[in-house]
């Protein structure tokens, strides 16, 4: 029997490998300086993201990591939740969405840029992320 565990990722202070710290409103929490280990590098945080297999191991290949997560969403899901013919396509489409990330979504200006129809790229929109 198996079994599905829809986990949230790994809070800030779990990252930090001190879960029962003190939280920064506690009266006993202590600034970084005090404490002996120096601040996370911000982008390295952001690039290796929540997910506890590469934000618990260090020496995890990031970038190898990402991709192959990507493949497999591409390759599983995608292919069974959509109707997507070109899989490169899709993954260039990601790609340009995830570059427009924080601003105003125009679609149309996304397929012209790729070369979709309007429709695909909606279609392609809608497919749902895991």
């Amino acid at each position: 029997m198996a079994a599905v565990l829809h986990l949230l990722p790994f809070s800030a202070v779990e990252r930090s490998g001190s879960p029962l710290a003190p939280l920064p409103w506690d009266p006993s929490f202590r600034t970084r300086r005090e404490l002996a280990q120096p601040a996370p590098e911000p982008w390295a945080q952001l690039l290796s993201g929540s997910y506890p297999e590469i934000a618990s191991d260090a020496s995890r290949d990031i970038r190898l990591w990402h991709a192959g997560y990507v493949q497999t969403y591409l390759e599983r899901d995608v292919r069974q939740l959509s109707q997507v013919g070109d899989l490169g396509m899709f993954q260039l489409f990601l790609k340009a969405l995830a570059s427009r990330s924080g601003q105003l979504l125009n679609l149309s200006a996304v397929s012209r840029e790729l070369g979709v129809a309007l429709n695909t790229a909606k279609r392609w929109l809608s497919v749902p992320a895991t």
